[in-house]
């Protein structure tokens, strides 16, 4: 055999079809073979590989052992004489096998190669080249002068941002995602290291490779699409705990006396930083527009105040006691933002229409309040009304200000419309446009072109992107090649588009939103997509552990109670989950969906369940699932 294609899957089964229905698009010259290894999904991916991929090879591991254990397994059966590690969130094209293992055929002294990769919306991802991590490339890139610099030869060798993306050049480091490597120098340099559960590994990896006397390639004649999960959002604390203890563990292994001192310092220092501004970062993006709708609402209830009781209220003289500014306006102005924010005010892209409804109820929640209060908390009627309808001219004019800068990344629903470029074969326009409607995918305006004639140029391409003044971009699967699709979203990344794939046989689409955003795929009748659906069911979720921990005593286990119930609250679980089909809510879920049924094995009956509390979700489901498995959980 001349290759084994290795696919390492967790809980990615609709990523999973994609990239195997690439891998056996693919054109070669040679026998291949696939082997995909399940870390122990309980989804329904491995039943889909027997389904529609018969002859991959299957490893169903019953335990989640990580990245290096994993591919492992496969790599310790394969004699293949070539072995590709390839994420199951990518995508390549009909040559891309076939044109890497020629250019190791004719550089025998390769060990590994690596390749252009693009994120779901056509960016370059630098990771796709690194250099040896050092002591002074992680102060580098630690403190942002890396990016600050990044042709200098000194200051960007993490990423060797100095060296041209699009020229083939001899590399220290290549990414997991797409790692190519000859049977002969893995052999030599041993398999992956099983200390690096997650990230680290193809550093290490490359590093041996390097020692055991061979060259790592980067080739970027060759380019795959790399939807990245939310775990290596970098941005995430998951993602700074994991790297950087994976850093550490290098530096230990390979680094000795002064330089391996240094490099585990400069590492941990990076830990607290990184995790710090990742807190505050996330901080800032949940309570930046509530803050600011708070100082505009406090400022003008003092002006109304001082207005009031200068015109109307005192006009002979005196004031307000000074409690109404300190606790009644206050009081006040956290109903009105609470209010939003239950109406979906603060969901992305923002709604005026969920804004304003969020101000009426919490002004007829304030006015009823205001009734039950004792007769000196009884400010003044009219300033509540006043500041409802500051509330309703401040706040929609702000937004509608910053939807109109275009430096300032905030959309209004509104003004998003959704314009869609569907390039797909002219006899599948319909059923293309059949599935959009089936997902209850929205859109504005879809222009379906016929990609079997001459439009299918790059250039004309953006030419029509441009003359319909299309947002988004959607490829069938079907009508056009892998090569085609990849190279069309590598061209129109400047064009800042949402693209989305229709993978062949499938009843479901591929897409990503942007370059910082992870690829999802958009499902059949979910429910949970909804933003309104997702924050009642958090709020739920909060609800029932707050219930959970002081009713702790009454259940069979009060420390799981506790337990389960702080993993809810920390957003590391969620109290109902599907398991079989992902629900678009990326926490675990505790309970299992049977309705007050008995515990049910069927993978069938299960996956029916799961698709009846998607189609049909409301609060009430998870509150009677909870009610039934309470004591116990």
């Amino acid at each position: 055999m001349k290759l084994s294609v290795i696919i390492l899957n967790y809980k990615v089964p609709y990523f999973l079809e994609q990239c195997l229905a690439s891998v056996y698009r693919s054109e070669t010259n040679f026998e291949f073979d696939v082997w995909v290894v399940d870390n122990n999904s309980e989804d329904r991916s491995v039943q889909m590989v027997k389904e529609k991929f018969p002859e991959a090879k299957i490893i169903a591991s019953k335990e989640n052992i990580g990245f290096s254990a994993g591919n492992n397994l496969a790599l310790r059966e394969s004699t293949a004489q070539y072995q590709l590690l390839l994420n199951p969130d990518t995508i390549i094209d009909e040559h891309c096998l076939q044109e890497t293992v020629d250019f190791m055929d004719q550089q025998p002294d390769a060990g590994a190669l690596g390749i252009k990769m693009l994120d779901g919306a056509g960016n370059f991802l630098p990771e796709s080249k690194r250099g040896l991590p050092s002591p002074w490339v992680a102060f580098y890139k630690i403190f942002g002068l890396s990016k600050l610099f990044k042709n200098s030869k000194k200051f960007g060798k993490y990423h060797l941002s100095y060296l041209s993306k699009d020229e083939v050049h001899e590399v220290d480091v290549l990414a997991g995602a797409f790692m190519l490597m000859r049977k002969s120098a893995l052999d030599k340099a041993g398999l992956l290291d099983e200390q690096f559960f997650m990230y680290g590994e193809d550093i290490d990896l490359s590093y041996r490779i390097q020692k055991a006397g061979f060259k790592n390639f980067y080739f970027p004649r060759q380019a795959i699409i790399h939807y990245k999960g939310e775990s290596t959002k970098t941005g995430s604390l998951n993602y700074v705990k994991v790297f950087y203890q994976a850093m550490i563990l290098f530096a230990k292994k390979h680094y000795s006396g002064s330089k391996a001192f240094w490099f585990i310092l400069a590492i941990q220092f990076a830990i607290y930083l990184r995790a710090s501004l990742a807190v505050l970062n996330r901080i800032f993006q949940k309570t930046a527009l509530p803050f600011l709708d708070f100082l505009l609402l406090f400022a003008g209830m003092f002006y109304l105040k001082n207005y009031w009781e200068a015109n109307h209220r005192y006009i002979e003289g005196g004031s307000y006691p000074m409690e109404f500014m300190l606790y009644a306006v206050p009081s006040y102005i956290l109903i009105w933002l609470f209010s939003i924010y239950f109406s979906g005010g603060y969901d992305k892209p923002v709604k005026l229409s969920s804004l304003f409804k969020g101000i009426i109820v919490g002004t007829v929640a304030i006015i009823s309040v205001y009734g039950l209060l004792p007769e000196d908390w009884r400010f003044s009627r009219a300033l509540i009304m006043l500041g409802a309808a500051w509330a309703g001219m401040i706040l929609p004019a702000y937004r509608i200000a910053f939807d109109r800068i275009n430096s300032i990344k905030f959309r209004l629903a509104e003004t998003e419309r959704k314009r869609i470029l569907l390039l797909a074969c002219a006899d599948r326009h319909s059923s293309c446009i059949q599935l959009l409607n089936t997902l209850r995918y929205p859109y504005d305006f879809i222009d379906a072109r016929d990609c079997t004639t001459g439009d299918l140029e790059l250039r004309n391409i953006q030419a029509l992107i441009h003359q319909v003044d299309a947002n988004e971009l959607l490829f069938d699967a079907h009508s056009l090649s892998y090569e085609q699709i990849i190279e069309i979203i590598e061209s129109c990344a400047a064009l800042n588009l949402k693209i989305r794939i229709i993978p062949t046989g499938t009843s479901f689409i591929i897409g990503s939103d942007s370059a910082k955003q992870s690829g999802d795929a958009i499902l059949q009748e979910n429910q949970l997509q909804k933003a309104s659906r997702k924050r009642s069911k958090r709020i739920l979720d909060l609800a029932i552990s707050l219930l959970a921990i002081l009713t702790a005593i009454f259940h069979k286990s009060p420390m799981r109670a506790l337990k389960n119930s702080i993993s809810v609250i920390i957003a590391k679980a969620t109290w109902v989950n599907t398991k079989t089909i992902n629900s678009g809510i990326k926490r675990r879920g505790i309970l299992p969906i049977n309705y007050g049924k008995s515990e049910i094995s069927n993978s069938e009956t299960i996956t029916s369940l799961e698709k009846d509390y998607l189609e049909n979700y409301d609060v009430n489901k998870d509150w009677k699932i909870y009610l039934h498995h309470w004591r116990n959980h």
